[in-house]
């Protein structure tokens, strides 16, 4: 009798400890997909930085993203005019519980702006 209970707590407590790890590992899928989908959003606020960077175009966007993302989803770029020949992007890519930023300083040089530095989670 005392074995068959001590089997039953030992069957119990492997079905708690393999649920648990599913549930874990699903929610650490979800978040790597998201954390992906954000680096993208990343990529796509560098393109726009530098493009509004060479129109000389300052201040803060709000940039649309497509439909099929997620519907919560955001992208922000916002500009520090520094000086006249350097300028700081501020990029924001978030989910509702979730999001990246990066910091892009662009230089002036040739008359062409210039990525010299990127840090990402500032």
């Amino acid at each position: 009798m005392i074995a068959a209970i001590a089997l039953m707590s030992l069957s119990a407590m492997t079905l708690t400890l393999l649920g648990s790890t599913i549930f874990n590992q699903s929610r650490r899928t979800q978040i790597l997909g998201e954390d992906a989908q954000l680096r993208q959003f990343l990529i796509a606020g560098a393109a726009f930085a530098q493009s509004h960077i060479q129109q000389n175009s300052t201040g803060e966007f709000s940039i649309p993203l497509p439909k099929i993302s997620l519907p919560a989803a955001q992208l922000t770029v916002s500009f520090d005019s520094i000086s006249s020949s350097r300028v700081t992007a501020h990029i924001e890519a978030s989910f509702p519980h979730h999001r990246l930023s990066q910091q892009l300083i662009f230089i002036l040089e040739n008359g062409q702006w210039r990525i010299t530095q990127a840090r990402l989670g500032l």
